[in-house]
């Protein structure tokens, strides 16, 4: 359920990330800038529930494969 809850935070962090390098206008820009800083902290909430979980049983996720972002 963390790895799920994590990659998922991770796919949305991007895609918010990604919407901030359009051209947008200054109001567009700051509610894109406000949905990327949510979806980061959301981001931080799971991959430090990630972490404990990995933590208190001793457990590691099978690594991700990189992928480069064009």
């Amino acid at each position: 359920m963390h790895l799920r809850e994590y990659r998922e935070a991770v796919r949305a962090y991007g895609e918010a990330v990604v919407c901030l390098d359009a051209d947008l206008t200054t109001k567009e820009f700051e509610l894109a800038h406000r949905r990327a800083e949510q979806a980061r902290a959301a981001f931080d909430r799971a991959r430090k529930a990630l972490k404990e979980h990995e933590t208190e049983h001793d457990c590691r996720p099978t690594p991700l494969p990189v992928r480069r972002i064009s």
